[in-house]
């Protein structure tokens, strides 16, 4: 008998929702969210003419905005606008456009998952919770996708991971209580948690590919912010560390999950961007011809996810 509020096993995430926005005045938009209560809106425009005291001879310069649904940005938003820009400046080919600008702006779409106590995880959970951040990464990486323009080093995916007060019935022969992707019911009762993002890119060694992942490409951790009220009684080898790795291996699963949605997602992207296409190129009665432009089109945004 599950045991988790929404009837999920341990290691289920949410539904996943992906939504192409089509945002005018950008290069690409995505949504994405894990269930209903942590929607994020991110678009990207670049390469861009940056402002001269942004310009920088060698690299592109990269700019990420966090705005939650209400009020200006908080200290904790700036903070997480900061983690994105270490993720994504791993994952974006930087020095390929020198003296350009990419410009990112991530927006919170609900408050359901905002966490307003102090407490494990506070540092960047303060104001967003962990499903929400980890929402944060996969929307700009789709973001990035659906823009194209911006040379990528292969795709981002997170997700969160939880460890609960007590082990529940769904989890009880597991040596610790761990649970992925937390519910907004779920994190006020957690004593460790944590965002983990993985990139994933053909680039990286075979060895690195997870056993059960299949297709998907090799990937690797990139960042994970797993915070413990227990850590700082953490030595080498104890439970602590050991619980650390099942977190890990928890969340590249879901990672792997995250992915395949992502990949599924890529046809409805190039479907609306040829109608799109077509709606603003040919007269009203001529819709011929695009048949084979179309399938070469979503091959190439299939290569995207093969990156």
């Amino acid at each position: 008998m599950a045991a988790r509020p929404d009837g999920r096993k341990a290691e289920d995430l949410r539904p996943v929702h992906v939504v192409y926005e089509g945002l005018d005045r950008s290069d690409g938009s995505a949504q994405f969210s894990f269930g209903k209560s942590t929607p994020t809106l991110t678009s990207v425009s670049g390469p861009i003419e940056p402002r001269p005291q942004s310009e920088h001879p060698s690299y592109t310069s990269l700019e990420i905005y966090v705005r939650p649904l209400h009020s200006l940005p908080s200290t904790q938003a700036r903070h997480v606008a900061s983690v994105l820009k270490t993720i994504f400046s791993q994952t974006i080919l930087l020095n390929q456009h020198p003296r350009t600008l990419v410009q990112m702006v991530v927006q919170a779409l609900s408050v359901s998952e905002v966490v307003g106590k102090s407490g494990v995880g506070a540092g960047t959970a303060g104001v967003f919770g962990p499903g929400t951040i980890a929402s944060m990464v996969n929307s700009a990486s789709l973001a990035l996708i659906n823009a194209g323009s911006i040379p990528l080093r292969g795709v981002v995916c997170a997700v969160s991971v939880g460890r609960l007060t007590r082990p529940s019935p769904s989890n009880a022969a597991s040596t610790s209580p761990l649970i992925l992707d937390p519910s907004p019911e779920e994190i006020p009762h957690l004593t460790a948690q944590g965002v983990f993002a993985f990139l994933f890119s053909s680039a990286l060694p075979a060895s690195s590919r997870a056993p059960s992942s299949g297709s998907p490409p090799p990937s690797e951790l990139i960042w994970s912010n797993w915070s413990s009220t227990n850590l700082g009684m953490t030595k080498v080898g104890d439970g602590e560390l050991q619980e650390l790795g099942r977190a890990h291996e928890m969340a590249r699963e879901g990672a792997i999950r995250v992915w395949w949605e992502m990949r599924r997602s890529v046809p409805e992207m190039e479907a609306g961007a040829a109608r799109s296409k077509r709606a603003a190129a040919e007269p009203a009665g001529q819709a011929g011809g695009a048949g084979s432009g179309e399938e070469s089109d979503s091959d190439d945004d299939e290569e995207r996810m093969e990156i």
